[in-house]
């Protein structure tokens, strides 16, 4: 993915508003579970958000854009990500504004806020833009990100205070709405400044392909063996791809096909992250293929990896079954991972 940062000036406005955003402490009237919505004025989405620094920890903002945000903010909500960053952010989708002790920015960061025109105060703590992306590392925010960062720091800013004059804010929207402010820029008091909406998804769900008439038909020839079953995950292994400095760092990932009772690897190659969800199919094809045969039961854990490769195992004739936990397909990408490590 090129990554094409944000201009100098769009950084300036960024940066600013992250500072007005540190001076008017919306965290004291608003809660780190209590999620609001911005409509974009540009592209009239709405744009989902959490305020952080209520219970005086982490301070700053988060927001949740398209459905991979949105999926991330119920998992947040939950407690089951809890802190944007380490190995549970490879998995999540947000633009992040977070205030930091200037002493923990490395130099590069803090050279980046000064081309910014970021002025540093003794004992103040300093705005940490990251993007994170599934199937990628975190990365400085792009052009779109940063303008749509300050666009929701604005607007938090707003609601805050309308918070504190309205504690009832928050109270009788309809089921799967999210109050949302209006980017009324200045008419901040006017009756319409807020609606009940639901979060913009950008568009319908990618489906699975499904193999061509020529493997299908192959497919469904295989014999059925009885006696066999496989594990199968799509893990990272810790490689990353960059062609160029430009581009945002791509997980590398490997689906892992295990036979359960031998432990065997039949399938464990590399692949981006980009393209996995749409290659893990074919890849399971050419392994079925080669082996001249298909198992009775097929476990994953994963459920978007199921759904991707439901219409291969459909036409193999084995049953694809979801369970807790692949133990085989672990213990197998943890020997691929310390191999990896020991060649480095």
């Amino acid at each position: 993915m090129e990554h094409r940062p944000p201009t100098r000036e769009a950084l300036r406005e960024l940066v600013l508003a992250a500072q007005v955003f540190h001076h008017s402490q919306p965290w004291k009237h608003l809660d780190s579970d209590q999620p609001f919505g911005v409509r974009d004025p540009q592209t009239d989405r709405v744009i989902l958000a959490l305020v952080n620094g209520h219970s005086g920890i982490t301070f700053g903002l988060c927001a949740y854009p398209a459905f991979d945000g949105f999926v991330t903010l119920q998992l947040v909500l939950r407690g089951l990500l809890p802190h944007p960053d380490g190995a549970s952010s490879l998995g999540m989708r947000s633009i992040v504004c977070q205030f930091v002790n200037r002493s923990l920015l490395p130099t590069e960061e803090r050279r980046y806020l000064r081309d910014a025109g970021c002025v540093e105060r003794p004992c103040e703590a300093l705005p940490l833009f990251r993007s994170l992306v599934p199937g990628f590392l975190p990365w400085k925010p792009d052009a779109e990100e940063a303008r749509l960062l300050a666009l929701v720091l604005g607007q938090a800013i707003a609601v805050a205070r309308d918070a504190a004059f309205n504690p009832k804010l928050f109270d009788g929207g309809p089921k799967n709405a999210y109050l949302t402010r209006r980017n009324t820029r200045g008419a901040d008091d006017a009756p319409d400044g807020y609606e009940w909406a639901e979060p913009d998804f950008f568009g319908p769900r990618k489906r699975a392909p499904k193999p061509d008439e020529l493997t299908a038909s192959r497919l469904a020839r295989l014999p059925l063996r009885e006696d066999v079953e496989w594990e199968i995950a799509l893990t990272h292994n810790g490689g990353v791809l960059q062609p160029t400095p430009g581009h945002r760092p791509e997980l590398l990932l490997t689906m892992v096909v295990v036979d359960r009772a031998s432990g065997h690897v039949h399938h464990g190659e590399p692949m981006p992250s980009s393209s996995a969800l749409d290659d893990v199919g074919s890849r399971l094809a050419r392994t079925l293929l080669d082996l001249g045969f298909a198992p009775r039961r097929i476990l994953v854990s994963d459920p978007v990896l199921r759904d991707q490769l439901a219409p291969v195992v459909k036409f193999a004739g084995s049953r694809l079954l979801r369970v807790r936990y692949v133990a085989r397909a672990e213990r197998a990408n943890d020997s691929l991972r310390e191999f990896q490590t020991r060649r480095v």
